[in-house]
């Protein structure tokens, strides 16, 4: 069985065919998911920095790939809660790990970090995720 999980059509961070998509694979390791990453000045805030929706857009499909990974189930972020500990800057190399932690009242939960090739983190998220309805999980792919 492949480690490497399928890329989704359209997805910003995921997407095949998005042509101005970050195009990111995402591979089972251990217990989740793993993938790399690299930003350019084009997704900054400013002087530099990526801005922070593209690193909890990182972040959030992190999360869903290890939930898939784990029960094979689409799903659609219910929540995020995302603790930036450091900028990341255009062109770092990033690397994402996710891990699905449970179910509980019908909700996957997740976390996910982004980190540097040292391991430093750049930021850490938890989410809550629920089952997508029939019509978007058929979109998918």
């Amino acid at each position: 069985m492949s480690s490497e999980l399928p890329m989704s059509r359209g997805c910003l961070i995921c997407g095949r065919h998005n042509p101005i998509g970050f195009r990111i694979r995402f591979e089972r390791a251990g217990e989740g998911v793993r993938a790399t990453a690299r930003a350019g000045l084009e997704f900054q805030g400013f002087g530099g920095i990526i801005h922070g929706g593209i690193v909890t857009a990182f972040l959030d499909d992190t999360m869903w790939y290890a939930v898939y990974a784990a029960t094979g189930v689409i799903t659609l972020t219910a929540v995020i809660q995302v603790r930036y500990r450091r900028p990341v800057h255009a062109g770092d190399d990033l690397v994402m790990h996710g891990e699905m932690t449970g179910k509980r009242h019908g909700l996957y939960t997740a976390v996910s970090r982004l980190c540097d090739l040292a391991g430093n983190v750049y930021a850490e998220a938890q989410g809550r995720f629920l089952k997508a309805p029939p019509e978007a999980a058929g979109e998918l792919w």
